[in-house]
């Protein structure tokens, strides 16, 4: 159980070596296979070892990165090398290999050298991933990396590059500094360390062409003379403020050139607040904290307070001179909003393994974003204080393409969602909007894609012979549905005496009724009626979203935007506040028409506006 709890509390999200993946993607071997319609996914792949090491003694785990209560359980691997862990929700999994072979480095993870470097294995739902191989038989090359005290060794990478320049292993030295390249087969290679020192060849050469060359015949083990490297000029500082949760991502300091590219990227936290950033050539530099490069729940900011939305030209630049050492470069981390729901396809089911964004219409916020887990929820965190739009897109073998806030499919159309600093909010189910047609709606005639929404979402269901009726002017019982629904059908047990005199409570759409009742969306009549059966004027319709949309803080103008809707009238702040919104335009004459009864089809025009306000 150790080593699971070590295993979560160690995963870190998004932080991949370069080049960098984008979150949401991952890379595995091309044999990866295609769904295959059992029921969980499976990792499966080859392990090959050196002589003498016992297989048997070997375990595999993939541990669920956005779940790690999901995680598979650790499998034995086979005589033969082989090994598949089944019964695996969608998601991204960190494989990890151990054993306590004295001849087996203790730990391995796919794709990486440690738990901070990996290459995330994708699984979608039920698919059979394969390939995820891992070889540990053939040479070593060991050694030593002589580094100035200051240099923090976990940002510092040694690797052994094959003939074309490849990449053959790669290893992060200990705290004192020694290395062991793994796995390697027979052949020619040239060590290069750097990272957190400036680029250092094995012999003492410039480049890989004046490096010495290391020889390796089957298990031959190398023991390499020490290597100096040089630290560069370097830039170190304090983290202030909140810290991140244990099991959470830690805080993430980068340094850009002024071309606005990522020279360097060190976690913080390996030895408390503090950090230092080394390996860097003389010049000109930008220094960031948690500019978003995965799940993190602060906001982005680069040195000296400017946001990261405000961008990297704002903030100062920062001069190095050869192996200068800059320091007192604090920052003050600060919580960003969180954005929580649930992704969810045409038919209603969950989503896993999707990639949620969070953005802002002009781009004027950074995005944000998230991986749903299991059951399709998501939380996008790290959000700055403003109004964003959501987009969620799926490789899930069941559907693929886009959705957006408010379960529309045009970018144009998607809802806003207020999001404060610090604070969290739930959208609810974001679903994937699907045309759904009434009988009597045809594409191209006015309105048709509203009505198809509100058939779509569940708001209208038409009559029992599949018409919506669109000509038909809405009943004031009909309204109350449309409302309700449009709330997200709350949970609400309607009172055992009816509100008003004429609804009795076996009425078709009481509970409607009486939540909107006790919303105080409407308070029917003076004489205790609400007169169901009558048609909703376009006042009255403005009045019933203006109360349903909770707006507190709207003045209506002193010049009316219409020539009938007089500043005194009974609904004058309602009617205006509709056309401030612009859910309603009124007609080209200027005029609103507040007693002209509201057509079905312009109601459901006027609903699929205000789905898209800000809410």
């Amino acid at each position: 159980m150790a080593m699971i709890a070590t295993l979560t509390a160690s995963l870190v999200l998004g932080l991949f070596p370069a080049p960098a993946l984008a979150l949401g993607q991952t890379t595995v071997p091309a044999e990866t296979a295609t769904a295959s319609g059992i029921t969980g996914g499976s990792i499966s792949g080859t392990i090959t070892v050196r002589s003498g090491v016992d297989l048997g003694k070997v375990a595999v785990w993939a541990i669920n990165l956005y779940n790690p209560a999901n995680s598979g359980g650790a499998v034995s691997v086979q005589p033969n090398g082989t090994y598949t862990i089944s019964g695996l929700q969608a998601g991204e999994y960190k494989v990890y290999f151990y054993s306590s072979e004295a001849e087996w480095w203790p730990e391995e993870i796919y794709g990486g050298s440690n738990f901070d470097t990996f290459v995330p294995v994708a699984v979608n739902d039920g698919q059979q991933v394969t390939g995820i191989d891992l070889r540990m038989g053939g040479g070593r090359i060991q050694g030593r990396v002589e580094m100035p005290y200051h240099v923090d060794t976990n940002t510092v990478v040694v690797e052994a590059l094959d003939g074309s320049g490849g990449i053959a292993a790669s290893e992060y030295p200990d705290s004192t500094g020694n290395y062991d390249l793994r796995g390697l087969p027979s052949g020619d290679y040239k060590v290069r360390v750097s990272g957190g020192v400036l680029p250092t060849w094995y012999g003492g050469g410039a480049s890989f062409a004046e490096a010495a060359t290391v020889s390796i015949a089957g298990e031959q083990d190398v023991w390499n003379t020490p290597m100096n490297a040089d630290a560069g000029a370097s830039i170190s500082g304090y983290v202030n403020g909140p810290w991140p949760t244990a099991g959470t991502i830690s805080h993430q300091i980068s340094v850009w050139d002024l071309e606005g590219n990522i020279v360097k990227e060190v976690i913080v936290g390996q030895s408390g607040r503090s950090f230092t950033v080394s390996g860097l050539l003389p010049g000109q530099y930008k220094l960031g904290l948690d500019i978003f490069t995965g799940r993190r729940a602060f906001e982005g900011q680069f040195y000296s307070g400017i946001l990261e939305h405000e961008g990297a030209d704002a903030a100062p630049v920062i001069t190095l001179a050869a192996n200068e050492e800059k320091t007192r470069f604090d920052f003050t981390a600060t919580n960003g909003g969180t954005m929580t729901g649930t992704l969810r396809d045409q038919q209603g089911h969950p989503l896993p393994f999707a990639v949620v964004e969070a953005y802002t219409r002009d781009g004027s916020l950074s995005t944000r974003k998230a991986v749903t887990d299991a059951q399709g929820k998501f939380e996008i965190t790290g959000l700055t204080t403003g109004s964003y739009r959501l987009r969620g897109n799926t490789m899930n073998v069941r559907f693929a393409g886009l959705t957006y806030s408010g379960n529309v499919a045009e970018q144009s159309e998607a809802k806003e969602i207020a999001i404060t600093s610090g604070a969290r909010t739930d959208v609810g189910t974001v679903g994937y909007w699907s045309r759904a047609n009434f009988t009597d709606v045809f594409e191209g005639q006015q309105f048709d894609h509203q009505i198809s929404w509100m058939k779509s979402t569940g708001i209208s269901t038409g009559w029992p012979d599949a018409t919506f009726r669109p000509l038909l002017s809405v009943n004031r019982d009909a309204m109350a549905a449309f409302l309700y629904r449009l709330a997200g059908q709350p949970a609400f047990t309607p009172p055992a005496t009816s509100p008003f005199v004429d609804v009795p409570t076996t009425n078709q759409f009481y509970k409607e009724i009486a939540w909107l009742a006790s919303t105080k969306i409407s308070g029917g009549w003076p004489d205790k009626t609400f007169r169901p059966v009558e048609p909703v004027n376009r006042d009255a319709m403005a009045a019933f979203l203006y109360r349903f949309s909770k707006v507190t803080d709207f003045e209506p103008p002193a010049t009316s935007p219409f020539t009938d809707v007089p500043t005194n009238g009974q609904f004058y702040k309602e009617i205006a506040w509709l056309a401030s919104a612009e859910i309603s335009t009124g007609w080209d004459d200027h005029t609103f028409r507040p007693v002209t009864p509201v057509n079905r089809d312009a109601m459901a025009a006027f609903m699929y506006r205000f789905n898209a306000l800000d809410n």
